[in-house]
């Protein structure tokens, strides 16, 4: 078997009991790739997880939540509507969460739905850098 062959299978995941599971929610889906490139990243670091996509529609969130924690998720990422939506649900939220009232990961962890955003923070890491804060419009597509 050559060199290459053999790294690939090496690194091919394998899913035990251990494996941690992670969902991407929202509604609509269909322009998420966020579960090909964290399944990609999950494969190449042989990391024990999967990330799959399960549409949520606009108030069933509570249900979401309460079933994630019965099927024992690692977490999940969330895409518009629910951004908003989710933080009165939470256990736990960081302040630039609860500032730009936008959460877009939330771990679960003994039960609890921890939320973090990271749209604020990425807006303050860019203006404490020293760049422009400044925003442009191109091709419908805002640019900070």
């Amino acid at each position: 078997m050559n060199k290459r062959r053999s790294e690939e299978r090496e690194r091919q995941v394998k899913f035990g009991s251990d494996v941690k599971i992670f969902a991407q929610i929202g509604d609509p889906l269909e322009h998420s790739c966020t579960s090909y490139i964290h399944n990609s990243m999950y494969a190449l670091g042989n990391v024990n997880a999967v990330n799959f996509n399960v549409v949520v529609k606009r108030g069933e969130l509570p249900q979401f939540a309460e079933a994630a924690k019965v099927m024992h998720l690692s977490g999940f990422g969330i895409t518009m509507p629910q951004k908003t939506d989710i933080i009165p649900l939470l256990d736990e939220c960081d302040e630039f969460s609860r500032i730009f009232n936008s959460v877009n990961h939330v771990k679960i962890e003994n039960g609890r739905l921890i939320g973090k955003g990271m749209d604020g923070l990425g807006m303050r890491i860019k203006c404490a850098a020293g760049n422009s804060c400044k925003s442009r419009k191109e091709n419908g597509l805002l640019y900070l």
